[in-house]
């Protein structure tokens, strides 16, 4: 449920827009309940436009500023003014919902190794063969790049991964040096992989986040789209699992540097 007014942060546009989208609410609330829907999918749609609203507005001083939020603002407004505006605004929602909340959402199941190899090579010459398929945007190459940056370990606890400490003894030298656990670690992406490779939806996911001035060569960037280094990210197997679910994620840190991931 939307909160009232009275407990939103949001600047003079956004207060003003904002009894129009709690009317479009109870609309699609009645609607729900009238038809006996089973997904409420125009109360989904509408709850996104709110709470998306409030986002907006929080993040202005960050990266993208005030655009995305102005936006917003203007494609409400457009949607007021229409003899269908309540209607309009629920299929604005689940325009968002099916081509923006998409780019981050992964089916993606974790990809285990087998550390059982007759013959393991040692980890010296595994960082030259992962650093000879720089260019590579199989799977596995992706996540052994992802895995040696981030040295075999989560970036956000800092735990390493299991089947690399127990294959190469120098790795499981340093983590009992630094004292930390071990554990299934998989190579996430930011944008997600399914938005690389479906032509159709990959062009909705342009369009979309071009209105927001996020666009295609900071999303897709290289000729190895989605698998750039920049979109990789190693995380522990739980985090990764609610991650994919957008249970989890992150944000940009106001007045915080931008944060590097130097090769090991």
């Amino acid at each position: 449920m939307l909160p009232p007014l009275s407990e939103i942060e949001l600047d003079h546009e956004g207060k003003d827009l904002w009894e129009f989208i709690l009317r479009a609410e109870a609309y699609a609330e009645a609607d729900a309940f009238s038809t006996g829907s089973k997904f409420k999918d125009k109360l989904i749609g509408v709850r996104v436009i709110g709470y998306f609203l409030v986002d907006f507005f929080s993040h202005t001083h960050f990266t993208y500023g005030t655009h995305p939020y102005k936006r917003l603002i203007a494609e409400i407004t457009s949607c007021r003014c229409k003899d269908s505006a309540l209607e309009d605004l629920c299929n604005l929602g689940l325009l968002y919902r099916n081509h923006l909340l998409r780019i981050f959402h992964s089916d993606a199941r974790p990809v285990y190794n087998d550390p059982n190899s007759p013959s393991l090579p040692s980890f010296e010459l595994k960082r030259q063969r992962i650093l000879a398929l720089q260019t590579s945007t199989k799977d596995s190459d992706v996540r052994d790049r992802a895995l040696l940056r981030d040295g075999f370990r989560c970036k956000l606890t800092g735990c390493y991964d299991i089947v690399a400490t127990v294959t190469y003894p120098e790795l499981e030298a340093r983590r009992l040096t630094d004292n930390e656990g071990a554990g299934v670690v998989q190579c996430a992406h930011i944008f997600s992989q399914s938005s690389d490779n479906q032509e159709a939806y990959s062009a909705s996911a342009d369009a979309i986040l071009e209105l927001f001035c996020v666009g295609h060569e900071q999303w897709v960037g290289t000729r190895l789209g989605v698998h750039r280094d920049a979109n990789l990210l190693c995380m522990d197997g739980n985090l990764y699992s609610l991650f994919n679910e957008m249970l989890v994620w992150l944000e940009e840190v106001n007045d915080q540097a931008r944060t590097s991931l130097p090769p090991v």
